[in-house]
């Protein structure tokens, strides 16, 4: 499993970002460790993304293994959820070359290793007028989890009471905790996290 947060409070290159106003190009940081053996989670060399012709991203190189997190900081506006979506394979770069799980970015390759990315985006995934156990279940039939895993994946982050509770008449804390739920029970081998923390109280948090 590798492991790429947004706003985490962890030590981070700042070359993967392109801020506002930068035009040089990044280095490529130097791997973690040495290789062993594997081939990467995720490389991306030289990326950029432009949006209505602004350049978002420029000139990202990273490389993920297993086994590795990694912490995205930057202001708003920074790249940092565009990188996330580009590593989810739901952005093609327009420039450079990527590989994620095996799959060139871009090419129909990816379609077929989305089953194994987890992403936590802004937006919630689930259905609002099913209830949390439903939501769950639907994802557990759909991936071919055992009909106990959403259960015990609501139970993993405290909602196990709150179970049968539509996803409408959820806080946004208790929406954010079955999200997560959601991610642990598709076990993905590439977890990307936007801002995860957001909505939860310390305790959750």
């Amino acid at each position: 499993l590798g492991v790429i947060v947004e706003g985490a409070r962890m030590t981070a290159d700042p070359a993967v970002l392109a801020r506002p106003g930068r035009t040089e190009p990044c280095a490529p940081p130097a791997l973690a460790r040495a290789d062993d053996g594997c081939p990467p989670v995720a490389v991306l060399t030289g990326v950029g993304v432009e949006v209505a012709r602004t350049p978002v991203l420029r000139q990202v190189h990273l490389t993920l293994r297993a086994g590795e997190v990694l912490g995205l900081t930057g202001p708003n506006g920074s790249g940092k959820s565009t990188l996330l979506r580009v590593l989810a394979t739901l952005l093609a770069p327009s420039a450079g070359t990527g590989v994620v799980l095996g799959a060139e970015l871009g090419q129909p390759g990816c379609a077929a290793v989305r089953p194994q990315i987890g992403l936590l985006a802004h937006a919630a995934g689930l259905s609002p007028r099913l209830t949390l156990i439903e939501n769950l279940r639907l994802i557990a039939r759909l991936t071919g989890r055992h009909a106990g895993a959403a259960e015990q994946a609501l139970a993993e982050v405290g909602l196990g009471g709150a179970a049968h509770r539509r996803v409408e008449q959820c806080s946004q804390g208790m929406v954010r905790r079955a999200e997560l739920a959601r991610l642990l029970m598709s076990e993905p081998r590439l977890l990307l996290l936007d801002e995860p923390h957001v909505g939860l109280d310390l305790a959750a948090a």
